[in-house]
């Protein structure tokens, strides 16, 4: 039946009436040649199907990849802008933080001052009570 692919169903009945004188033996011969060739075509309509649907499942495929890249190009850029607002937060942050600095210093010193100051005044009315007590 490989020899006959391709062959049409009167190309396979002229062969064969060609190589044998006719009779039974050549019918069943030719019918199931004919067989064969339903089942050739039969099969070769599966396999185009079958190939059509692989093709339309990679081109869809590949509008997908297509998408998808544009989609992580986007996001890259997003990230990218992002990470520059950062660094300009952290650059405001750290020059407020420069600017904070004398004050938070100066507090400091009179919070520590004002502690003496309260360690002295109590000190000194604790000596009072001593001497009035």
């Amino acid at each position: 039946s490989i020899l006959h692919r391709g062959m049409s169903e009167a190309d396979i009945t002229r062969r064969t009436e060609e190589r044998t004188p006719g009779g039974m033996k050549n019918h069943l011969w030719v019918q199931r040649m004919k067989v064969d060739l339903a089942k050739a075509k039969s099969e070769k309509s599966e396999a185009l199907r079958v190939a059509r649907e692989i093709q339309l499942k990679l081109q869809a495929s590949k509008r997908r990849e297509v998408e998808l890249q544009g989609k992580v190009k986007y996001k890259e850029q997003e990230c990218q802008a992002l990470g520059l607002r950062l660094q300009a937060v952290e650059a405001t942050l750290r020059s407020e933080r420069e600017a904070v600095r004398p004050e938070r210093e100066a507090l400091v010193t009179l919070a520590d001052q004002a502690t003496e100051e309260a360690k002295l005044v109590k000190m000194e009315k604790e000596d009072l009570f001593d001497e009035l007590g």
